[in-house]
């Protein structure tokens, strides 16, 4: 099975709708299935910051005005997404996450992270480089 990942920067927050159009080497042409993909609410840049970067031992995410939220996942993923660190936060009435974690550990290279709420409407990435 192959899996691809795509980012749309953009999506709506609605419902957007994605085929994949399939070359092979003959010059055939295929289509997949038409899929709905339900749009998230992202946060702005300036609400998201990971620091430092890039980093050696320790990293540290801040996330600002996270409203009413709840519960959010954190998530690091390697370029190839597999999953290193899965963590829920319990805000606790907090307007502000801070949160951070050893990257000692990592080999030298791009991660990703992601903050999402529990239901996945609401969520944003950023890049952190290990060095």
């Amino acid at each position: 099975m192959t899996r691809y990942n795509f980012v749309d920067d953009n999506a709506t927050t609605d419902v957007s709708y994605y085929r994949l159009k399939q070359m092979d080497f003959d010059g055939t042409i295929s289509y997949s299935p038409v899929r709905a993909v339900e749009g998230t609410t992202r946060w702005t840049n300036s609400d998201f910051v990971v620091f430092p970067n890039p980093a050696t031992d320790q990293v540290r995410l801040r996330l600002s005005e996270v409203g009413d939220l709840e519960v959010l996942v954190i998530q690091v993923t390697d370029v190839q997404g597999r999953l290193l660190q899965n963590e829920e936060i319990a805000l606790q009435g907090a307007t502000t996450l801070d949160w951070s974690t050893s990257v000692a550990d990592f080999k030298p290279g791009v991660y990703f992270t992601t903050i999402r709420s529990i239901d996945g409407k609401q969520q944003w990435q950023q890049k952190i480089v290990v060095r």
